[in-house]
């Protein structure tokens, strides 16, 4: 299938347009995300029954309110961890917080905790996360991995940047499951973070498909890549000629990979220009692959002339055949950037 990816920047700015512009409660909101992440808290480890929720002092932390109140309800055995400020809590995220002190009592800033769940739910820090890490939400995050118990990270894992998957901290919130709202951040799909995301599982919390005013990245996942839609009377002419340029001696195996790739994306005609030595090899493994042993630049200047796009580097070495090799590829570069421009 193919899903579209926001920075959280954009998914944030999705939240306020359904309450603002769509009458949506915020607390509603919140109340749906607790929900979707303690139902799937529930089916992923069906024979917890003690949980540590870990909360900041956003909404996120709002979100794990609503997880304690709702596991408390479920006659689960709650332990609830404030880091941070209690004063700092506002909002819809105070109101959740109303909602579990209903049922758990207040609560109280954690000192000298311990991790004494089956599962973590990681209600740290959310979509708007920036910038280093506070110490005490550092060290928030470091007992929970030395806890080593299966974790639910909500929105994101805390320590990770939503809008770009970098972290925030060396270590941040190793997730087995995370819960993600509204939808898809590119945070979770790209960069080191995806290391520390697990399992995703988007919840839409149906919010109005008119709020997502910004088109976002469409990203293909699962087997999609292989089951790219094309007309019934399309011809491999129409979607583009690439030439993979690389694979000095010994190092074949890239430009193979780089053209494997290529066909499986969608190029419709690809060809390597590689050291003649490795054309037996890249044919026998994929003889779909057009391949061009060269050993100089006057080998592959046709080959780039026809090309609508070059891939220069796979394996490419640093000995004069990869300097020779790739003259010609740079040359079409520049001319087709001069031709931009003029």
């Amino acid at each position: 299938m193919v899903a579209r990816v926001h920075t959280g920047t954009d998914v944030r700015a999705f939240d306020r347009r359904a309450i603002d512009d769509f009458g949506v409660p915020g607390i509603r909101l919140m109340h749906r995300a607790g929900s979707a992440a303690f139902r799937a808290l529930r089916e992923r480890w069906p024979e917890a029954r003690r949980l540590s929720i870990v909360c900041g002092a956003g909404n996120n932390a709002g979100d794990g309110y609503v997880v304690a109140g709702l596991a408390r309800d479920a006659g689960m055995d709650v332990q609830l961890l404030q880091i941070g400020r209690l004063h700092k809590l506002e909002g819809d995220a105070l109101l959740a917080k109303d909602f579990a002190e209903c049922r758990l009592g207040p609560t109280a800033e954690a000192k000298d905790w311990r991790i004494e769940g089956d599962v973590v739910v990681d209600a740290l820090l959310g979509t708007g996360a920036r910038g280093e890490v506070r110490e005490a939400f550092r060290q928030a995050i470091e007992r929970i991995a030395e806890a080593g118990k299966p974790v639910l990270a909500l929105d994101v894992p805390s320590g990770v940047d939503a809008n770009s998957g970098a972290l925030l901290t060396p270590r941040p919130v190793y997730a087995d499951l995370t819960v993600t709202f509204v939808a898809h951040k590119i945070g979770l799909v790209t960069g080191p973070a995806v290391d520390y995301a697990g399992d995703v599982l988007l919840a839409d919390l149906n919010v109005p498909p008119e709020v997502f005013d910004r088109p976002g990245i469409a990203v293909a996942t699962g087997a999609a890549l292989c089951q790219l839609q094309r007309r019934r009377n399309a011809h491999k002419g129409d979607f583009g000629r690439l030439l993979v340029v690389g694979g000095e001696a010994d190092m074949g195996g890239a430009v193979l990979l780089a053209g494997e790739a290529a066909l499986r994306t969608g190029a419709g005609l690809a060809t390597v220009a590689t050291r003649p030595v490795n054309r037996t090899a890249v044919l026998a493994r994929r003889p779909e692959l057009m391949v061009r042993g060269a050993e100089s630049a006057a080998d592959i200047e046709d080959l780039a002339e026809q090309a609508d796009a070059i891939a220069v580097g796979p394996g490419l070495g640093r000995n004069d055949w990869g300097k020779r090799c790739s003259t010609p590829a740079f040359a079409l570069a520049s001319r087709w950037s001069w031709m931009r421009t003029h």
